[in-house]
């Protein structure tokens, strides 16, 4: 059975966006920045579903409809079956936060020039990015993450991070380019990017829609069930909803408490997009 990722309900974008983005470098970024009033930068909270925080430097709080991310360092933070959208100030687009996510903001600044430059960070989670065309040829939209950075030149797009840090790019629209160890890889329509920390990003293969799971045994090891499986590698695998590590290549081996009333294990596959499908395990507490 699929479901709808969170992510998917509220968003409702026209068509026509369409999009070409260009990305400045860091230096260029900081010798042509112009300080303006905060409140010209700022990304608010325009949906919100379960439990999402409000992160600022020196507290957290509950987030409200209306808020706005306009400090460094100010960010977001989904928990289980929770997500949130946020809306750039310039109404470029929106970001979708799915559930289980942290995203921070690292960067919004305007140069002398006119154009926004805007970097984020997810350390967790996914998030889907859909923009229009920025009117600035010099605008940039970069996501950061424990493993690289995908650079927009593209409309829709979307990132994933498991806690390992292996961070997945994926885009349905426009190209995006994947950053890591000094390489980058352009990732066009219909494909996905791997990172894995400490490596340059994959050469990008087909996104899947499938979302197919294999799970090659489940066997108890102790108090707890050991599952052994593959999914795609561009995919990420949330367990009761809770992300788990996979490889690189996407095999996981993953250990379960079992509890007295619980036989079933959730086993959730989502792309970098935030597509998502649900498995159910059977936990057979003799091991078969």
């Amino acid at each position: 059975m699929v479901r709808s990722s969170l992510l998917h309900r509220y968003l409702l974008v026209a068509s026509s966006l369409a999009a070409v983005g260009l990305t400045l470098s860091p230096t260029i970024a900081q010798s042509q920045r112009l300080a303006l009033p905060r409140a010209e930068r700022w990304l608010e909270v325009d949906y919100l579903q379960g439990n999402v925080t409000l992160v600022e430097a020196q507290s957290q709080r509950p987030a409200k409809l209306g808020d706005r991310l306009q400090q460094i360092g100010s960010g977001l933070a989904t928990a289980a079956l929770s997500a949130s959208t946020l809306r750039f100030d310039s109404d470029i687009g929106v970001i979708q936060v799915a559930e289980n996510s942290r995203l921070q903001v690292s960067n919004m600044a305007v140069l002398e020039n006119g154009a926004r430059v805007t970097a984020l960070r997810i350390d967790q989670g996914q998030a889907r990015l859909q923009v229009r065309r920025f009117n600035n040829p010099n605008s940039s939209l970069e996501v950061d993450t424990p493993a690289g950075t995908a650079a927009v030149r593209g409309t829709t797009f979307g990132v994933a991070v498991n806690p390992s840090g292996k961070t997945s790019v994926g885009t349905t629209a426009g190209v995006v380019d994947a950053q890591a160890q000094g390489v980058s890889v352009t990732i066009n329509p219909g494909f996905a990017s791997i990172i894995v920390p400490g490596e340059p990003p994959s050469s990008p293969i087909p996104l899947d829609r499938a979302l197919n799971l294999q799970v090659r045994s489940s066997t108890r090891d102790g108090g707890r069930i050991r599952i052994v499986g593959q999914i795609n590698p561009a995919n990420q695998l949330l367990i009761n909803s809770r992300p788990v590590n996979t490889r690189a290549d996407g095999r996981f081996s993953i250990l379960v408490p079992t509890q007295p009333r619980r036989r079933l294990a959730l086993l959730t596959v989502q792309n970098p997009l935030g597509a998502q499908r649900d498995y159910q395990l059977v936990l057979q507490r003799d091991g078969r």
